[in-house]
C-alpha cells in the first residue's frame, strides 16, 4: 500500500467492547458506541499482511431499548409487555453501520476537517434564491515526524449538487512547516445562491483539493462535503422561523431499529422512512436516543427534514464510557453539517 498514513473508521458497533488488533497488537478502545470513531493504523504496519480484528461485546447497557438489556433487567421487561417482546429484547451485538478504510498521503485534510457556514443576506420569507456569504475552514495534517513542509495550495469549489455545475472557485496558497496541523480559513460569496427549504431542498457540495507545489501541481488529497444555504431561528415570541416563515415542527421519534434489518438499517430503508413520513405530513425526525448515521443525515438533507440530532450519556467516565470524548467529536461532526 503506497501511503503513509491510514485510518479505520467505524460509524458503529452495536453495544461494545471494542478491540482492534494488528499482529497482536492492541490499538484502541472504545466503550461507547453510535458516535463512531477512527483507528490509526501504524505505519509499520502496512508493509505486511495483517488482519484487524474488532471483539464487540453486548453485555454492556450502552442499548438500552429494544436491542437488549442485562439479565437483571430482561425478565422484569419481559413480565411487563407482550410475549412476542421477548425476541426483541435478546441481547445482540456488532457492526451496524460502515465501516471505511481510509489512506492518504503525508499531507491530508483531517477527518470532519472542513467546516463551511453559509449565511444568507436580506429578507427571505416567500423567496427561492438569495446572496450568501460563505466562509470555510480547513484543518490540514501531516504525518508525525515525516519532515515534510513547502508551500502548498489549497482549492475549494463549490458545485450544484442537482447539475453538477461548478458555481464559485477559490483557492489559498499557504505554506506547511513542522506543525501537525493548519487550519485555512477562505471565504466566497454566491450571488444568487438556491435556498434549502423543506419544500426545495437545494444542496451544494464544497469539493476541497491539496495540491503539492506553489503552483497547482499534484492533488495529493480531496474531500467533498455537503451544505446548503438556510437560515433557521428560535425566537421566544415567534417559535422556530426557517427563511424567515413560521415553521411548526411536527414529527416522530425514531428509534435506529427496523423490522428485518435490526439496527444495520441500508440508506434505502431510511429513505423509504422519510418519504413515508412526509406524506404523513411531517417535518422532523428525532433520532432516539443516540447520534444517527450519518446516510440518515444525507438522505434528511437531500429529501427535506428537519433532524433533532441527540448524544447520551450512560455510566461515568471512570467505567470508560468516555462520555466528554464521545460528546467533542459528536459535536464536531455535526458542527461540519449544520452551522
Amino acid at each position: 500500500m503506497n501511503t503513509t498514513a491510514c485510518q479505520r473508521l467505524f460509524s458503529g458497533l452495536d453495544f461494545l467492547t471494542p478491540m482492534a488488533l494488528c499482529r497482536s497488537e492492541f490499538l484502541a478502545r472504545k466503550m461507547e458506541s453510535y458516535s463512531g470513531f477512527s483507528v490509526e493504523i501504524p505505519a509499520g504496519l502496512l508493509k505486511a499482511q495483517n488482519t484487524l480484528a474488532v471483539r464487540c461485546d453486548a453485555r454492556t447497557n450502552e442499548g438500552w431499548f429494544y436491542e437488549g438489556k442485562p439479565p437483571r433487567y430482561r425478565c422484569i421487561w419481559v413480565a411487563f409487555f407482550s410475549r412476542w417482546q421477548r425476541y426483541r429484547l435478546l441481547t445482540g451485538g456488532g457492526l451496524h453501520r460502515p465501516v471505511q478504510l481510509v489512506s492518504a498521503g503525508s499531507v491530508r485534510v483531517a477527518e470532519h476537517g472542513v467546516y463551511v457556514v453559509a449565511t444568507p443576506t436580506g429578507s427571505l420569507a416567500g423567496a427561492a434564491t438569495a446572496p450568501a456569504d460563505v466562509a470555510i475552514s480547513t484543518e490540514v495534517l501531516s504525518s508525525p515526524n515525516d519532515g515534510q513542509s513547502g508551500a502548498m495550495i489549497l482549492v475549494q469549489e463549490v458545485i450544484d449538487a442537482a447539475t453538477q455545475e461548478r458555481v464559485k472557485k477559490v483557492q489559498q496558497s499557504f505554506l506547511f512547516g513542522e506543525a501537525n496541523a493548519t487550519t485555512v480559513k477562505q471565504t466566497l460569496h454566491l450571488p444568487s445562491a438556491k435556498l434549502w427549504s423543506l419544500e426545495t431542498p437545494n444542496i451544494y457540495i464544497m469539493r476541497t483539493r491539496i495540491f503539492a507545489g506553489a503552483t497547482s501541481g499534484e492533488s495529493v488529497d480531496e474531500v467533498n462535503v455537503t451544505f446548503g444555504v438556510r437560515r433557521a431561528l428560535f425566537d421566544v415570541n415567534r417559535g422556530f422561523a426557517l427563511n424567515d416563515v413560521k415553521t411548526q415542527i411536527k414529527g416522530f421519534c425514531m428509534h435506529e431499529t427496523f423490522g428485518g434489518t435490526g439496527s444495520a438499517i441500508p440508506p434505502t430503508v431510511n429513505e423509504f422512512r422519510i418519504q413515508k413520513l412526509k406524506e404523513l405530513g411531517t417535518n422532523a425526525w428525532r433520532g432516539a436516543h443516540e447520534p444517527v448515521a450519518e446516510s440518515l443525515l444525507d438522505s434528511a438533507d437531500r429529501l427535506g427534514m428537519l433532524m433533532w440530532v441527540e448524544n447520551r450519556e450512560f455510566g461515568q467516565e471512570t467505567d470508560g464510557c468516555k462520555f466528554k470524548s464521545s460528546l467533542s467529536g459528536f459535536s464536531k461532526r455535526l458542527k461540519r453539517r449544520y452551522e
